[in-house]
């Protein structure tokens, strides 16, 4: 039964590159403008997976707090400078074994979050919508194939 509620909850916060490309296609004019709060939303929300998670652990606020804003400051600086969307592959395989380990709704609300933020940092307003539709699947496919092989272990 863990198995399937696992797999299930992997499946609802991956569902978030999906709702972020829907709601990307049907928000043009606004995503313009928004990218650039994306940008820097999303090592946010990576930092506040990745603290809940050390508070999961129970590790010091004197420890986690810091961590978490050095992960969100090495997640900006990567994003910056590489700006390709398979960066995004190392944060959903720790995503997904953050997801595993805590399996708790706060940390897939974040999750979700995230891919919507994912989506909507890479849509490209040039191409239609299948092709939006796939590439943040395909970029990150990775996600559910970990989160499936550690709920199957």
């Amino acid at each position: 039964m863990l198995t399937l509620n696992h797999i299930l909850l992997l499946l609802v916060t991956y569902s978030g590159l999906l709702v972020g490309t829907i709601i990307s296609h049907f928000t043009k004019e606004e995503l313009k403008a928004g990218k650039k709060y994306f940008i820097f939303a999303r090592p946010v929300v990576l930092s506040l997976v990745f603290f809940y998670f050390l508070k999961f652990l129970a590790v010091s606020p004197a420890i986690s707090i810091p961590l978490s804003g050095i992960i969100a400051v090495l997640y900006f600086l990567w994003d910056v400078k590489s700006n390709l969307p398979y960066n995004d592959v190392l944060a959903y395989s720790l995503l997904a074994v953050i997801l595993f380990e805590t399996a708790g709704t706060f940390a897939a609300g974040l999750i979700f979050i995230f891919g919507l933020l994912t989506a909507s940092v890479y849509y490209d307003t040039k191409e239609n919508l299948a092709y939006n539709l796939i590439l943040p699947v395909r970029d990150n496919i990775v996600y559910l194939f970990i989160g499936i092989v550690i709920a199957l272990i």
